[in-house]
This record gives C-alpha cells, sequence and structure tokens, in this order.
C-alpha cells in the first residue's frame, strides 16, 4: 500500500531487469504502479542495532502488505525494546537472543520465531590499545548495556580467563553513552555491537593516541560454547491476530540472508551494491549523520555475521536451532544469578516456550527475489522521520499561558515528519482568572518510560503522569487545579494553577516507514 506520508519523497524511477547473480537489485528499483492498496493499519516494528541483510528492507516497503504499513523503530538495546514490546508500545522486534531467553524463562507474554543471525566478530569487547590481555581490565571501566548480549559475551569472556567482575568496574549504559563516554576518554573499554565496535575501533578514546582494540569477540565466545545471535520476537496478544503478518516477515527476512549467503559476492552485495549502500543509508540516518557507513564498512560488519538457514534453525542437533540456543543461555545466566528461578531443564520444555510454525511455513526463501510476485514493494522508498531541531518547532523551556473560557491548545511542537527533540524539558505554567484550571490531553506518544508529560499542582506536587504510544490506552482523565498564593515558587516559574512539565532523554527514537503523529497535545 501507499504509506508516504504527505511531503515526502515518492519518485519511482523505472524498474531495471536484473541478472541471476543480482537477485535483490530490482527490488530497490521503483516502478509506476497502477493500483495501490492504503494503509488499514500500522505494524510497529523495534529494529535491532545491527547490520544484516534485512537491513536493506528498511528504506523501503518490502515487508508491507495485504494493508499492513511497517514502521521501522530504531530501538537502543534488545532488553528495553523487550520492555516496549510487553508494554504494547511495539508489536514485534528483533533482540537478542539473550534478552529473548530471559523473557521465556520469567515467563513473559512474548513468542520467538526466527534466529535472524548468529553473532560473530559484529559483537566484542573493545580496549583501550594498551590493554592486551584479561588481566589487564583489573581496576578498568567498561562499560556494555545491561541484560544485551554483549554483556553475556563479556560475562562468559571474564568466567573462561578466571577474571572476577568485582575486580573491574563494570558500568551499564546504552550505546549512545558508549560511544560519548568513550570519546571523552573516561572509560577503557566496552562490550557492544557492530557500529560500536566499528566506532572505538577507528577513533583513538579521547581522541589521543591509538584506536581500540578487540580483546575478544562473540565468534570466540561462541567457539567456548556461549553461542548467541539476534531473533524475532513477537507479542502473543498481536500474534494472535496477525499471524499472516508475522509469516511474511519471516519469509522475507530469510528470503534477503539466502540471497546474502548465495550471492555475497555478487554485484547488489558489494561494497558498491544497491542493498549494501541502502543499509549505510539506514544507519547512517539513525544515527542523525553522526556516524558514515560507507559500502566496505557494511561490507566487514555483514561478513561478521553468520545466518542459519530454515533448515539449521529446524535441526535439533545446530547450535542455529531454534530450539537450542536458548537452554544453553538460559543454564548460564542462572549461574551468573541473571534468572530468579531455576530455568528449564530439558530442550523439548524449552521448544514450546518457541513457535518454529513460521520457519515451517515459510515458503519459496530460495527463490530468487526477482521472480518472486511479491518483490515490487521493496521498490517504493520509506519517508524517515527524525528527531532533529527544527527552527521554530522546539517547546520552549518556560511558556506561561493565561486560559481563557474558550481553551487554549498547545503541543511539543512536533510537525509531520519532525518528531519532538531529544534531551528536552519544556514547562508550561497554566493560569486562569478564576483561579483554576483544567487539563485534557487527548493525544500522547512518546518513547516509553523516559519520554513523558508530567502535571504538577500549584504546590509542585505531581498529579499526573503520562507516556507511550499504546493504541489501546485508556482515555487520559481530565486534570484540575487551583491557583495557591502560599505555595512556594516551583520551577523558577510564576505562580499558577498547574504546571505541564514535557521531558525526553538523549535517546532519539528515529523510524523508517509508516511513520504515525508523535508528541503530544493539550
Amino acid at each position: 500500500g501507499d504509506c508516504t506520508p504527505e511531503g515526502a519523497d515518492a519518485r519511482q524511477p523505472r524498474r531495471e531487469k536484473a541478472t541471476m547473480r543480482a537477485a535483490l537489485l530490482p527490488l530497490l528499483v521503483a516502478r509506476v504502479v497502477a493500483t495501490e492498496e492504503p494503509c488499514e493499519r500500522i505494524v510497529r516494528y523495534g529494529t535491532f542495532p545491527g547490520v544484516a541483510p534485512s537491513a536493506a528492507a528498511a528504506t523501503t516497503q518490502y515487508f508491507d502488505g495485504n494493508g499492513d504499513c511497517i514502521v521501522y523503530m530504531w530501538q537502543p538495546s534488545g532488553p528495553e525494546a523487550l520492555a516496549r514490546l510487553e508494554s504494547g508500545d511495539l508489536d514485534i522486534a528483533t533482540i537478542g537472543t539473550v534478552p529473548a531467553t530471559s523473557a521465556v524463562e520469567r515467563g513473559a507474554l512474548v513468542t520467538g520465531v526466527l534466529l535472524m543471525q548468529m553473532a560473530g566478530a559484529s559483537e566484542a569487547l573493545v580496549t583501550r590499545d594498551e590493554l592486551y590481555k584479561p588481566q589487564d581490565l583489573r581496576g578498568k571501566t567498561i562499560l556494555t548495556p545491561h541484560g544485551s548480549t554483549p554483556h553475556f559475551m563479556l560475562q562468559a569472556f571474564l568466567v573462561e580467563t578466571n577474571i572476577f567482575p568485582q575486580d573491574i568496574n563494570i558500568e551499564f549504559a546504552p550505546v549512545h553513552e558508549i560511544l560519548r563516554r568513550w570519546d571523552a576518554g573516561e572509560i577503557d573499554g566496552a562490550a557492544c555491537w557492530t557500529h560500536c565496535v566499528e566506532h572505538m575501533l577507528t577513533r583513538p578514546p579521547g581522541g589521543v593516541g591509538l584506536p581500540g582494540q578487540v580483546m575478544v569477540d562473540a565468534a570466540t565466545t561462541g567457539d567456548w560454547g556461549y553461542p548467541h545471535g539476534g531473533a524475532l520476537v513477537v507479542r502473543n496478544d498481536w500474534l494472535a491476530e496477525n499471524r499472516a503478518v508475522v509469516t511474511r516477515f519471516v519469509e522475507r527476512i530469510a528470503r534477503m540472508n539466502y540471497d546474502y549467503v548465495m550471492n555475497t559476492r555478487a554485484p547488489g552485495w558489494d561494497a558498491d551494491g544497491r542493498y549494501v549502500d541502502a543499509i549505510g543509508r539506514y544507519f547512517t540516518r539513525s544515527f542523525g549523520n553522526e556516524s558514515t557507513f560507507p559500502g566496505r564498512t557494511v561490507v566487514k560488519m555483514l561478513k561478521n555475521n553468520e545466518y542459519p538457514s530454515l533448515a539449521e534453525q529446524l535441526d535439533w542437533t545446530s547450535t542455529a536451532s531454534v530450539f537450542n540456543y536458548g537452554p544453553t543461555t538460559a543454564n548460564f545466566l542462572w549461574a551468573q544469578k541473571e534468572l530468579a528461578e531455576p530455568p528449564f531443564d530439558s530442550f523439548p520444555a524449552y521448544a514450546a516456550k518457541l513457535d518454529p510454525t513460521f520457519v515451517l511455513l515459510a515458503r519459496h526463501v530460495d527463490v530468487p527475489l526477482d521472480r518472486e510476485p511479491d518483490a515490487l514493494p521493496l521498490a517504493k522508498p520509506n519517508a524517515i522521520r527524525e528527531q532533529l531541531p527544527v527552527d521554530g518547532e522546539s517547546c520552549a523551556a518556560l511558556t506561561v499561558l493565561d486560559v481563557d473560557g474558550n481553551g487554549t491548545a498547545f503541543d511539543d511542537g512536533s510537525t509531520g515528519t519532525n518528531a519532538y527533540h531529544a534531551d528536552a524539558t519544556c514547562v508550561w505554567a497554566l493560569k486562569s482568572s478564576t483561579g483554576c484550571v483544567s487539563l485534557e490531553v487527548p493525544f500522547l506518544s512518546s518513547e516509553a518510560p523516559r519520554d513523558r508529560l508530567e502535571v504538577f499542582s500549584a504546590a509542585g506536587d505531581l498529579v499526573a503522569s503520562f507516556t507511550g504510544r499504546r493504541r489501546d490506552a485508556p482515555a487520559r482523565p481530565t486534570v484540575q487545579g487551583c491557583a495557591d498564593e502560599k505555595a512556594p515558587e516551583f520551577l523558577d516559574a510564576p505562580r499558577a494553577a498547574l504546571y505541564v512539565v514535557w521531558s525526553t532523554d538523549e535517546y532519539d527514537e528515529r523510524a523508517f516507514g509508516a511513520i504515525e503523529p508523535v508528541g503530544f497535545r493539550a
């Protein structure tokens, strides 16, 4: 369907003819379509910050179909994507097998449906150049996202090298914070993935000396018996009503993986190829053009993972099986005191928590994609929503509103493809000649749980807080308040009946595809 928002780039150049060795090339070239179905529903897909063949589809509409339009929502880590999946903010997500295993073990209402890739050199512990061996880590500061696959890899490395975690200053932080502190020279290393690894390997800490070096990567810890990768996970209540959508996801991810594996050196997947370029543009835009991903870098990152076939995923004896990666991970997490209860004690018991049906039902994954009837949607470009400062669009630090009898509307400043600002705090002091005001919030869509709208009384007491983007969220209540001349000053603002505070963290959840309105209206 046509999911391009008003004002987005909808140019459609001529579709080119592809050869067998460039099976995917036609998918990124557009063609005029006589009739198109409108978007009947938006599917929110939380994407994992790792390079994989399927990332080439993120700037297109390849996963759209049958009235479903996909919006790709960049997530800071697997655990955070999982939290948003469980809260209803996301419908489907790619997360690491470690947070996926933790979710299964604690009975989360999500289901794993596909193992997308096995991590290799794409995930690594990168340290300062002068740190050569594990013993050098003692007393050093190492960062990693908590509960992530790199965290798992770091724990495995320390166990195998007999280094006690308490001998190292291990801190938990999202990737953007890791990169900031590495560039500031404040840390000695980090366990992270893809773009984070590449960043640290090409930039010296604090801009002084030599770039970082790899002390261990996931390929090595995988050989030691700690394999992990990325999994496609779906919220159970959404899965029950959208099995056809999930089947389409599995089939098309498998097709792109197969095409890459079979045509690695072919046009399209080489450094100058269309798919490599599409992946590079996706990652560059996702980071707000703060990093660039030239073709040679993307090719290197793609080669640093393994992409198991569907047959391997159904093989009980394979480490890439959807049945087998979980128990191994769960037993290790239990030993590391990362699980509250003992893990399931048998492979069949664990397999019951997964659903291989979609792998079993996937069809034609080994057919050249230029021959499949539904290949054309990949040709249509997606729009990009970015959280970038735009002159005249940012909410002010303090706004005093005199509310009259007809009501006064205000919002965060989001418009169209310009989402609300990251790392912002805006305050509205609501006053009225009567001394009392009523506040209604008919719309709110934000990154839970850190981006939120809070309402405070005249005395500075928190009386309401709103966050998230659940479609089935209950109606938000009307908040009322009256001025109090005896109340102390609050937030360096004039005395008012209510104070409305809109605050966002520094993480920037950019989106591709069928973008939706964000921010709030009051």
